[in-house]
């Protein structure tokens, strides 16, 4: 099955940025902060969301993939489980959609309020990702987007994150190359003003359930988040995909193929 995507290509400038030394520092004080004055909803958080799935359908309450993240390290992400087991057994890879119909009723409430993500919080921990940056991507999509947008590789200069510019201000549906306007920005004009701001963006999108949903189309413009990159319009990118793949296709809302209790 070929998927072909119109999409932009940003016009970009090929300098290398580096992860800035508040991050780590800021991630560890956000979540140290967080769980010490937060416990009893951390607590309820974690008992209620594997109780839920497992009332739901019974099927395993998370499940792992690898991804791509600084560097080009490789490693582990785990999330709350929100499609029916084997959801791509009978179709192969596919992308998914906003109403899609293999999300699970309690998935559904897990991924407008991005709570399917809370696992990442260890990954955090381990300093493989940080709060806020680009959505770490799977191996074998990072190696098909490179190849179509060769600055998609700028993207592994700084962490990866829970949350992106991209998912704040994007539409759901975002092609990797327009997220990879949203997530070259961020990289140029990281600072921990903006972190918070889009923290507490992400928060209010948890907390409304409007994940999945845009916000405008565009990044608010001020000093530290400055107006996105000119684009023009580039060819039709292909990307090819055989149902008997192991490769599992993702958007940033993730597909899971590969569930594990």
């Amino acid at each position: 099955m070929a998927i072909r995507t119109e999409s932009m290509t940003p016009e970009i400038s090929a300098e290398c940025v580096s992860e800035p030394f508040y991050k780590r520092p800021f991630d560890l004080a956000v979540l140290v902060i967080a769980h010490l004055l937060l416990v009893p909803l951390w607590l309820l958080l974690w008992i209620a969301i594997p109780l839920a799935i497992k009332l739901d359908d019974g099927g395993p309450v998370f499940y792992s993939q690898e991804r791509v993240g600084r560097g080009g390290k490789r490693f582990r992400v785990r999330k709350f489980r929100s499609m029916v087991i084997d959801a791509e057994k009978g179709t192969g890879a596919v992308w998914a959609s906003r109403n899609d119909p293999r999300i699970t009723r309690v998935g559904r409430l897990l991924r407008h309020t991005a709570l399917d993500e809370l696992p990442q919080v260890l990954n955090v921990w381990a300093g493989d990702m940080s709060l806020v940056g680009p959505r770490p991507e799977r191996p074998q999509l990072h190696v098909q987007f490179a190849s179509h947008t060769p600055e998609f590789d700028q993207r592994l200069s700084i962490r990866p994150g829970m949350a992106g510019m991209a998912q704040v201000y994007g539409k759901y549906d975002l092609s990797p190359p327009d997220k990879l306007v949203y997530d070259l920005q961020y990289a140029r004009s990281m600072s921990m003003f903006l972190d918070i701001k889009l923290l507490t963006l992400a928060a209010f999108n948890t907390v409304l359930a409007r994940w999945g949903h845009a916000t405008s189309d565009s990044p608010t413009q001020t000093p530290e988040s400055p107006a996105p990159a000119p684009l023009t319009p580039s060819k039709v990118v292909p990307f090819t995909l055989t149902s008997n793949s192991s490769t599992t296709v993702v958007n940033d809302q993730d597909e899971e193929v590969d569930a594990v209790a």
